[in-house]
C-alpha cells in the first residue's frame, strides 16, 4: 500500500490512520492502524508528513475479488490532527491469485477543522450496486 500525503502547508498529521478495503462481493478487510499493521519505512521515519510517499506491506485475509472500494479514516488525535491525502494505491496478491492494483484518488482533507469537515474519505470504484449502497 502506498499513501501520498499532500504537499500543501500543514498537510501532515500525527493521527492514527485506518483503512477498510472492500471487494465487489461486499467482503472487506479492516486495518485499524496502517502504520502498526505494515509500516516498512526506516524506524525513525515519521509517517503521514507533508509530501511523504509512505509505503506499507502487511498481511490480511484474502478477499474473493480485487479491492474496488476504500474507507480511509483518521482518528483525529494528536497535536496535528488535520491531514491532506493525495491518494492511496493498493496492491494485493495471494497464493494462486494474480496481483491486482487499485488507485484511489483522495485529494481531500481528513479533518474536523477544514472542509469537507470529515475524518473519513470513501472512494468506491466497484460496479456492484449493492456494495455502493452499503459503504456510502
Amino acid at each position: 500500500m502506498y499513501i501520498r500525503t499532500g504537499s500543501i502547508i500543514k498537510a501532515g498529521t500525527d493521527s492514527i490512520i485506518s483503512v477498510t478495503l472492500y471487494d465487489d462481493s461486499g467482503e472487506f478487510v479492516e486495518i485499524l492502524d496502517v502504520e502498526e499493521w505494515g509500516g516498512i519505512m526506516d524506524p525513525e521515519h515519521d509517517y503521514f508528513e507533508r509530501g511523504n510517499l509512505d509505503i506499507f506491506s502487511g498481511r490480511a485475509p484474502c478477499l474473493s475479488s480485487p479491492v474496488c472500494a476504500m474507507n480511509l479514516t483518521s482518528d483525529g488525535t494528536g497535536p496535528r490532527a488535520s491531514w491532506y491525502c493525495n491518494y492511496v494505491e493498493i496492491t494485493s496478491t495471494g497464493v494462486h491469485r494474480p496481483c491486482t492494483q487499485q488507485l484511489f484518488t483522495v485529494e481531500q482533507w481528513l479533518s474536523v477543522d477544514v472542509p469537507p469537515f470529515d475524518l473519513t474519505a470513501i472512494r468506491n470504484n466497484c460496479s456492484c450496486t449493492l456494495l455502493k449502497s452499503l459503504i456510502l
